[in-house]
């Protein structure tokens, strides 16, 4: 008897062990690839009770809240069609990294960066060339349940002549010469194992939490007061972020099934809400089912803000809307309504608050938010 119950014991683990995936290459991207994502940009929190997305074994995750705002098509080429090929000759593939080209090599640990082409928003605006030393591991192999990978990149960029135009404090100056240096160590964490059912289909995933840790650091040589840290004045863009993403993945799907990206900058990341979604779609319903982004838009400037803010919202239909202002706990600070009849600006009285990061969306008449930026408020 004893004999049997081990026996069944032993067929119970392995019919369980069964279910767990383990990440070899099949979930990593190759030349050709041209993979569709649905982007939802509403606040989901992903502790919510009403959707669990907690960690642990052999979970059954469901979540059919998402919609189809947009779409991002991510297209991997040959290396040889790269604007700056030539700068990394060990790249075996081109593909999307921050709004641009990232240079990526194929290896044993899975997909490598090796560096970047485009603009990259760091306080101003640059069109930059930039090589990682070392590469870092954006996808990882063999992961399964249980196992954390953890890699580390840098960059040194120096500009000279670039002649940019940088805004301190309400205060615009051109920049002659500046050097950026990023440093970061990201780590990955499988720390479930199940299925997860979207709208789409429903897959066997692994849960792995995505953090990155990085450090922005800058001189720049402002006239009349010379070189100047830019960390030192607050310049949004510098100093230290922590970026986390819930991803579950298929390891034969090279679309990570869904992704959570959870704005959780600072002390309070363990309450900050998924502030943008993406989601495995099949090409098959892409031209149906995908509808024309929304042109509308929302600004706030200066942003770090000191006293006030003025936000700027453009592209909206006339109507009655309020502009919500939260903190990183999700509650409301600030809310100010506004009648549209066009494209129009508002001022908000942000000296009563604190230094710190801060959400502000839009909503309609209907309580819908319609779309959420960040705002960061400084102290002199």
């Amino acid at each position: 008897m004893k004999k049997l119950l081990l026996l069944g014991l032993y067929l119970c683990l392995s019919l369980a062990m069964q279910a767990q995936i383990t990440l070899g290459t099949g979930h990593i991207p190759e030349v050709g690839d041209k993979l569709y994502l649905g982007i939802d940009s509403t606040e989901f929190w992903y502790d919510n009770p009403d959707y669990d997305l907690s960690t642990g074994e052999n979970k059954a995750w469901s979540f059919d809240l998402i919609q189809i705002e947009s779409m991002q098509v991510r297209n991997y080429k040959e290396v040889s069609e790269g604007v700056v090929a030539d700068s990394f000759p060990d790249a075996d593939m081109i593909g999307p990294f921050f709004g641009g080209e990232g240079y990526y090599k194929h290896d044993t640990d899975g997909l490598t960066l090796l560096g970047y082409y485009g603009s990259l928003v760091i306080g101003v605006e640059l069109d930059l060339s930039v090589a990682f030393d070392p590469g870092y591991t954006v996808l990882p192999a063999g992961m399964t349940y249980g196992d954390t990978y953890t890699d580390d990149y840098t960059f040194y960029k120096e500009l000279i002549n670039a002649n940019l135009e940088v805004t301190v404090d309400g205060f615009t100056t051109v920049v002659n010469s500046a050097t950026l240096e990023v440093a970061s160590t990201v780590k990955y964490e499988a720390d479930g194992w199940g299925t997860f059912t979207t709208p789409y289909g429903t897959w066997d995933v692994l849960r792995i939490v995505q953090t990155e840790y990085r450090h922005t650091q800058g001189m720049a040589e402002l006239p009349f007061v010379g070189w100047q840290d830019l960390e030192a004045l607050a310049l949004e863009g510098f100093g230290y972020d922590t970026i986390r993403t819930i991803m579950f993945i298929n390891d034969m799907e090279k679309e990570p099934i869904i992704e959570f990206e959870i704005d959780n900058d600072g002390p309070n990341a363990e309450n900050s809400p998924a502030q943008a979604i993406r989601f495995k779609i099949p090409s098959s319903i892409v031209d149906v089912e995908t509808p024309e982004v929304p042109q509308i838009d929302m600004l706030a400037y200066p942003n770090p803000a000191v006293n006030d803010v003025s936000i700027t919202m453009i592209g909206f239909d006339a109507g009655n809307y309020h502009i919500n202002l939260y903190n990183m706990l999700g509650r409301i600070v600030k809310q100010q309504a506004v009648e549209l009849t066009g494209d129009s600006s508002t001022r908000l009285d942000v000296s009563d608050l604190s230094r710190g990061i801060y959400l502000y969306n839009i909503s309609d008449s209907t309580g819908k938010i319609l779309i959420t930026k960040r705002l960061v408020v400084i102290r002199p």
